[in-house]
């Protein structure tokens, strides 16, 4: 049997549909009634954010598959996806309410395009390891300065790009965008080391957004967790995403603090009369009913076997601690395939993962 995958084509009607054909918005109407979406576009800024598109995305994700390991295998469809969905949260707070609003940073072209530029590196460029962000740094930046560096430099990315049809952007079409940014990134690190701060309209250090720490005298030696630049991006971006309705997914080696950051996150930092976490110790003697019970007991009965948040909240399942088991070989191969799908189940439901 012979699967194939949407390419280019899907990709320009997801694009479209979501810039251009004002997707977010309609569908924020449908699902909120006649409460305005957080932020409009003009047809002008529409023109733009698609030639920013056309410039950076393709060849981002090619060098992706070219030159870089990821942590956890993606698709191309799944990277795009994800930057429609941090470009929402960002714009929602860069330029929010009506089209005609001038925000208080910066003008809304510079707002338009540092969030998107984010967008694209914590999407694209997040899931390899650090060698990985390394050269994907190096690529974008280049190709952000001269983009015949592709074929003078990087002929694996060019054959990619060539296999894909993507062809160089003229800018013919475009407005105001011709092949540079109004506020690019520093130079200095990765491009996952900054982080683009809507509300001062400037790039930020992740370590600059710390505030100060202080160890309390009384503290235990196994509470103390220092916060560092890799703990800001991790909150941050739980915030931001959940927030949003979206689901993080976080990977990462063993020991680095995925599992405290994420738990801090949730327990502390949002908002606990809008979030209420149900935590949930499992052991090898745990069941499901254990676990269902446990559940249920944390949420409002609505009627006769059926339990849910009551109707000022939603319910959400997170999954913050989760290994990946080794699949047993000597198994007999229905419980092998019964094991795989149960992974390969949990893997679509989680929201957070590490």
């Amino acid at each position: 049997m012979t699967v194939s995958f949407p390419r280019r084509p899907l990709w320009e009607s997801w694009v479209s549909g979501w810039v251009v054909g004002g997707y977010y918005q309609q569908k924020h109407r449908e699902d909120y009634g006649g409460e305005p979406p957080p932020f409009e576009l003009k047809e002008d800024e529409a023109t733009h954010l698609t030639a920013l598109y056309d410039w950076l995305v393709e060849p981002s994700m090619a060098c992706l598959r070219r030159n870089c390991k990821e942590m956890s295998p993606t698709g191309d469809a799944n990277l795009l996806t994800s930057l429609l969905g941090l470009l929402r949260c960002l714009l929602s707070e860069a330029i929010p309410g009506a089209h005609d609003e001038v925000p208080e940073e910066g003008s809304r072209q510079k707002q338009l395009e540092c969030c998107f530029l984010f967008a694209l590196f914590w999407s694209t460029g997040c899931t390899s390891d650090a060698a990985g962000r390394a050269k994907y740094s190096l690529f974008v930046r280049e190709v952000m300065e001269d983009i015949n560096t592709i074929d003078e430099k990087y002929p694996g990315v060019a054959t990619a790009l060539a296999v894909r049809k993507w062809a160089k952007p003229t800018y013919e079409d475009a407005t105001a965008f011709q092949g540079s940014v109004e506020c690019p990134p520093p130079d200095a690190g990765d491009l996952q080391d900054w982080c683009y701060d809507p509300r001062q309209g400037k790039w930020l250090n992740w370590v600059d957004t710390l505030e100060k720490f202080t160890i309390s005298e009384d503290a235990e030696f196994s509470t103390i967790m220092v916060p560092t630049g890799y703990t800001a991006q991790l909150s941050y971006m739980c915030q931001t995403l959940l927030t949003h309705g979206l689901r993080p997914l976080v990977c990462g080696p063993t020991g680095t603090g995925k599992s405290v950051s994420v738990v801090k996150c949730v327990t502390s930092e949002l908002d606990q009369s809008k979030y209420k976490p149900i935590q949930l110790g499992f052991s090898a003697k745990t069941s499901a009913h254990m676990t269902q019970d446990i559940i249920d007991g944390n949420l409002g009965k609505r009627r006769k076997g059926t339990f849910g948040a009551d109707s000022e909240h939603e319910m959400s399942f997170n999954l913050i601690w989760w290994r990946r088991w080794r699949l047993h070989e000597t198994a007999p191969p229905r419980r092998r395939r019964r094991d795989r799908q149960r992974v390969y189940a949990s893997r679509a439901r989680v929201a957070v993962v590490s």
